[in-house]
């Protein structure tokens, strides 16, 4: 077993091993780090992401930073299929729902994980887990024109968040960004303000990049 590697000095060396894994099997990197794929995705969930941070250095973890502090970079595996689609969205972090609408976008926890995000496309669902190829990792810095579109839509959420009015919140809602039930359990609850002003139990909520956004962004730079 291949031990966890120190934390890359620096973007270029960062980028240097991503690149470094393109063409490479989950399968391969699950041998190397001692880990076992499930045998139905369903309970894999997570964990092509945590084979492809152990292989990269990332310290990160799950906090509200992104998963290579010190470079400022967020990792993000992407499910993509043979013809470039990207299957599923992507989650970038939970709101925390109490704090959001005090929040500006740059300063909150979905900003900080957006500046600066680097794609690693993953072969998804035609091909059996162990076989999945790892493609060319691409770094994603926001346009000032998607920067915008992620403020536009961290407004509307932090004005449901204020109305009380997330359980009306359409999932079609966002440009880029979706905010939708974010929690291990059902049962799952955080503090949120409703309508009237009163603080109560919520589901929690993540917000997440949606498909087409990521494929389109990934489309332009490798252009």
């Amino acid at each position: 077993m291949s031990p966890r590697p120190e934390p890359p000095r620096d973007v270029e060396e960062l980028l240097a091993r991503a690149h470094a894994l393109a063409g490479r099997t989950l399968g391969e990197l699950a041998a190397e780090h001692g880990r076992a794929l499930p045998a139905r995705l369903v309970h894999g969930k997570g964990l092509f992401g945590q084979l492809v941070e152990a292989a990269l250095g990332a310290h990160g973890g799950s906090r509200a930073e992104p998963d290579f502090p010190a470079l400022g970079v967020e990792l993000k595996t992407v499910p993509m299929a043979a013809d470039g689609r990207v299957l599923e969205s992507t989650f970038v972090a939970t709101v925390p729902l109490t704090a959001l609408p005090s929040l500006e976008f740059a300063a909150s926890p979905i900003g900080h994980k957006l500046a600066d995000v680097l794609f690693v496309p993953v072969e998804g669902r035609d091909v059996p887990l162990p076989m999945r190829r790892i493609g060319a990792a691409v770094r994603f810095r926001p346009t000032d024109i998607e920067r915008r579109v992620f403020e536009s839509d961290y407004a509307m959420f932090s004005e449901a968040v204020t109305r009380g009015a997330l359980t009306g919140l359409r999932a079609d809602v966002g440009e880029a960004l979706q905010l939708r039930p974010k929690g291990q359990k059902g049962g799952d609850r955080r503090l949120a303000t409703d309508e009237d002003g009163f603080v109560r139990l919520e589901q929690p909520r993540g917000v997440y990049l949606r498909a087409r956004f990521v494929e389109a962004a990934l489309r332009a730079r490798r252009a």
